[in-house]
């Protein structure tokens, strides 16, 4: 398998995707010292060019179907702000195009009204 985060089972319902390790590591730390560990996961998506076949591989799991309700990703924009937010939103689409279970979540979190913007301990 090409993410070794993928070997994880899914295990909360808030999903974290990072670029790379490093991050992987610190966000983990982060949420343990917030003492989210047992509502938050982080993963490392790998690098810039491989967020869309990760969702593509995560968002086809029946237990990300079954179990996620809210999914965040961090990636590097230190260069290109804008350039990396526009990558982000061109992966969406590619993973909604077929009625994939990233679309229907989307769906999913307009009709529970759930909260956007951010994580906390509720």
């Amino acid at each position: 398998m090409q993410w070794p985060s993928l070997k994880r089972p899914i295990q909360t319902t808030k999903q974290l995707l990072v670029e790379g390790r490093t991050p992987e590591i610190f966000f983990r730390e982060w949420i343990e010292a917030l003492g989210l560990k047992d509502k938050v996961e982080v993963r490392d998506y790998g690098s810039l060019t491989d967020l869309g076949p990760y969702l593509k591989v995560f968002t086809s799991y029946q237990s990300f179907r079954d179990e996620v309700i809210s999914l965040a990703v961090v990636r590097d924009a230190k260069d290109k702000p804008a350039a990396s937010r526009f990558r982000v939103c061109f992966c969406l689409p590619c993973v909604q195009g077929s009625q994939s279970s990233l679309s229907r979540l989307c769906r999913g979190l307009r009709h529970r009204k759930a909260p956007h913007g951010g994580l906390h301990s509720s």
